[in-house]
């Protein structure tokens, strides 16, 4: 069901109704009559029951705040950007079991050396799961949690680099270097990126994108400091 169309049909009926019987003074009928901006009946119920048709207001105003129109008012709220108004709208949108569905991931390979190799794999709703392969602190499978609203950030930070629009794959450079792998899903786009650490045409907001998703998971708790320095203060391109 389109909750956004019903939401909307119920706002308008309600708007309608609000015109049509509020203000009702006249009969309008044989054994129904206005009173009080109320329709009262004698035929349909027993006992002259009175059918309050404003109750359809209330159902209105359910409808109304179905989670399509939460995201559209969320949308449209001043303090927001139009990138995250963009990506609020989305989230809300999507169904709740969407949140149960891995939204970045981020695997870094071998080279020749000690890079630690490992993956991270976050959902929507904060959950994290780690694997870690070699060179590494803790080897084998970790789960931890973090909060919705860092998840919420991390994939901001995915829409405002415009990870969409980056290429596949980036390659060349010095041989013997590790690759960052990642991926992001946003609603039915879904996109992995390649990245060979040693290339000269990967952009910097790439590496710095993997950075983010390494610190917003604390993943020095699992591969260790000197792990995490190998990782990020090793020059690839031998300078």
């Amino acid at each position: 069901m389109n909750y956004a169309l019903a939401g909307a049909i119920a706002s308008s009926a309600s708007q309608n109704l609000v015109t049509k019987f509020i203000h009702l003074e006249q009969p309008i009928g044989r054994n129904v009559q206005a009173r009080n901006g109320f329709l009262i009946s004698s035929d349909r119920f027993s006992g002259g029951t009175v059918m309050r048709f404003p109750m359809f207001l209330s159902l209105g105003l359910l409808l109304a705040l179905s989670p399509n129109v939460l995201a559209t008012s969320a949308a449209m709220s001043p303090f927001l950007t139009a990138d995250n108004s963009t990506l609020l709208a989305q989230l809300f949108s999507q169904p709740r079991r969407g949140l149960q569905q891995p939204v970045v991931t981020l695997e870094r390979t071998a080279c020749f050396g000690f890079c630690p190799m490992y993956k991270l794999t976050i959902y929507a709703d904060g959950r994290v799961i780690y694997e870690g392969n070699q060179f590494v602190k803790v080897k084998g499978t970790k789960t931890t949690r973090i909060s919705p609203l860092k998840a919420r950030q991390l994939m901001l930070e995915f829409q405002r680099m415009q990870y969409f629009s980056l290429q596949d794959r980036y390659e060349g450079g010095p041989t013997d270097a590790p690759s960052a792998i990642t991926s992001f899903q946003m609603g039915r786009r879904f996109k992995t990126v390649h990245h060979y650490l040693a290339s000269p045409d990967a952009p910097q907001t790439l590496t710095d994108l993997e950075a983010k998703i390494d610190v917003t998971v604390n993943v020095q708790q699992w591969i260790g400091l000197d792990a995490i320095i190998n990782v990020h203060h090793v020059d690839w391109d031998g300078k």
